[in-house]
């Protein structure tokens, strides 16, 4: 049997996990009423909503890819570390958006084959939108299967991509060095890089030195296929093979900005 062309078999992957998103997004609405929200160890929120939905998404992609390694925020992570595949699952990106009644806030998946991402999944669950992303092309599918390709926008508009709970003096300093004049608050990772692909603005970093591969994996994908830089803050590019699955010196995605002074002005601010 021919096996289908590689766009095809990637929508057809796609609508699987839009499915799945689904089932996520209407998990998160029947327990979302109770967002009693407590601090994890490393100051953190979580909710219970972020450990239902991120049971429900391990335990789907167990069934599906049962020979890979699937890591989740909440509960860790299961498979050999050596694994050719691996799997990174932010069950709630944005859990203080979420809590707050507030848009912002996604549900992600990401998969590495050999430690280099390639494909990265971001579910809407506001407007019910699944975005998924290869390092090759992009798609949107809608909450009634509607497929519309997904590609980055020739200009970009000179905003910055803020977390709303992230620190504003950073946020000033930034606009004055680089004039970047607007700013649009989105908390979730990956859908500040949707913002960055799609041209709506040119810098988000993250919000301090550690930075999980769960968090910034999905975005990595989407923010590579807008031909952008995604770096820690010293300007080395991100990378997926570690044991422990955290970037300790931050995460920061330009373009159509000098990378190099971003990066400079984070390390000064942060004394690094």
């Amino acid at each position: 049997m021919t096996p289908p062309p590689a766009d095809q078999a990637f929508q057809e992957e796609a609508l699987r996990f839009l499915g799945l998103m689904q089932e996520a997004g209407d998990l998160l609405q029947s327990i979302g009423a109770d967002k009693k929200a407590t601090n994890k160890s490393d100051g953190e929120l979580v909710t219970e909503t972020d450990r239902e939905i991120e049971l429900m998404l391990v335990d789907r992609l167990r069934e599906w890819y049962p020979e890979d390694r699937i890591c989740g925020e909440e509960f860790g992570e299961k498979g050999a570390v050596d694994s050719l595949r691996s799997w990174y699952v932010d069950p709630i990106d944005g859990t203080r958006s979420f809590v707050d009644g507030r848009p912002g806030f996604s549900i992600m998946i990401a998969a590495t084959h050999h430690g280099e991402p390639s494909l990265g999944l971001v579910f809407d669950p506001m407007d019910k939108t699944l975005y998924a992303a290869t390092l090759d092309s992009g798609l949107s599918i809608d909450g009634q299967g509607v497929v519309r390709p997904l590609a980055g926008a020739g200009k970009s508009q000179p905003n910055i991509i803020w977390n709303p709970y992230s620190d504003n003096p950073l946020k000033s300093r930034f606009q004055e060095s680089l004039g970047l004049r607007g700013v649009l608050e989105v908390e979730s990772t990956g859908l500040r890089a949707l913002h960055l692909l799609l041209g709506r603005g040119r810098l988000f970093t993250s919000s301090g030195l550690s930075a999980k591969y769960w968090d910034v994996c999905a975005a990595w994908v989407i923010v590579k296929l807008a031909g952008a830089r995604y770096t820690d803050f010293r300007g080395k590019e991100l990378r997926f093979d570690g044991p422990d699955p955290t970037h300790t010196l931050g995460a920061l995605a330009t373009r159509d900005l000098p990378h190099h002074q971003a990066c400079s002005i984070l390390r000064e601010y942060c004394g690094i």
